[in-house]
């Protein structure tokens, strides 16, 4: 699999939810983390949100639900990337 190049979290988000599926979330955290900062904003609720900005300057807010699946956390809502699945 190519490697895929992460510049902009919220516009990549498909892309980047079939890219890393099936990833443990710390392998996920750490991949992101060549491409940004990546940092846990809510450090005192089981409910783990957390902030990427790329090296842009973009910066995207982010949960894992509870099948470990990338959601982007916008203003006033939510959006669950579309993974292909198959089979």
């Amino acid at each position: 699999m190519r490697e895929l190049l992460l510049v902009d979290l919220d516009a990549q988000a498909d892309e980047v939810a079939n890219y890393i599926r099936g990833w443990p979330i710390d392998v996920v955290l750490k991949w992101m983390s060549k491409y940004g900062v990546v940092e846990q904003v809510n450090r005192f609720s089981d409910d783990k949100l957390y902030l990427f900005q790329s090296a842009r300057g973009i910066r995207t807010d982010f949960r894992f639900d509870k099948n470990s699946e990338l959601i982007i956390v916008r203003e006033h809502s939510i959006y669950r990337p579309n993974v292909v699945r198959f089979g």
